[in-house]
């Protein structure tokens, strides 16, 4: 059959891997860090921090917030949430500081059972795969450990990028890494950020575990159904 598409672009964290509050629990593990004693926890620090990242607040420009700036800007957020939460602001700081260094532990990603099998399919196929991820800039850092990189063929990372889904300028610069005339995918789990902000940019957009009405050009509950519908016979119900 004719190949449909030239790159895929891929989600991260909820697409290709998964995790159980990584921020969240890594801003706790950071707190219990820079004071073992303390009583603030989950419950308390989740509600503070639910909009400290730069994808939270899309109608921001944050295009400053490249590489280094972007966890200075980070820690910043990080000790003002734990400083609202009651942390004395020494060990605030303290905390922040050691938040990065949770998050970049390998231990804490976890891949979906299809992920491997999917990049491999795609990349047999003829298709390229581009990480399209909201993420911090040492993203390469974690796909190296788990196995990801050799099946990557490019990387658009919000840290590096200093642009964050769902604003445009993200996916732009995603298109112009796939070249003038590509045929592209976007694949994520965000029925917002992934699927109806990358349809405003011109980008099909497939949903993959997860279940909302969002316009979807097509959405399944694993990457493997995902890409045989991809793959499938033109004609086949759910395919492109």
């Amino acid at each position: 059959m004719p190949q449909r598409f030239d790159v895929i672009f891929w989600d991260f964290d909820g697409t290709l891997a998964h995790s159980r509050h990584l921020w969240t629990n890594s801003i706790c593990d950071a707190l219990k860090q820079a004071d073992p004693e303390t009583n603030i926890g989950f419950d308390q620090l989740r509600p503070l921090t639910r909009t400290c990242y730069p994808w939270d607040q899309s109608e921001e420009n944050y295009h400053r917030l490249q590489g280094a700036e972007w966890w200075n800007y980070m820690e910043k957020q990080f000790a003002r949430a734990y400083e609202q939460a009651g942390v004395k602001t020494e060990i605030a700081r303290n905390a922040a500081a050691r938040v990065r260094g949770e998050i970049l532990r390998p231990e804490k990603y976890h891949l979906f059972e299809d992920t491997f099998w999917a990049l491999e399919y795609c990349r047999r196929e003829g298709c390229r795969n581009v990480l399209l991820s909201n993420n911090y800039p040492e993203l390469e850092e974690i796909t190296t450990v788990l196995g990801l990189t050799p099946l990557l063929d490019g990387m658009v990372v919000s840290g590096q990028v200093g642009w964050d889904k769902p604003r445009p300028e993200i996916f732009h610069l995603a298109l112009e890494q796939a070249g003038k005339g590509a045929r592209c995918l976007m694949v994520g789990d965000n029925p917002v950020a992934d699927i109806q902000r990358a349809r405003n940019c011109g980008i099909p957009a497939a949903l993959v575990h997860k279940e909302a009405d969002c316009g979807a050009d097509s959405c399944s509950d694993t990457l493997r159904g995902l890409v045989e519908r991809i793959f499938a016979p033109a004609g086949v119900s759910g395919t492109f």
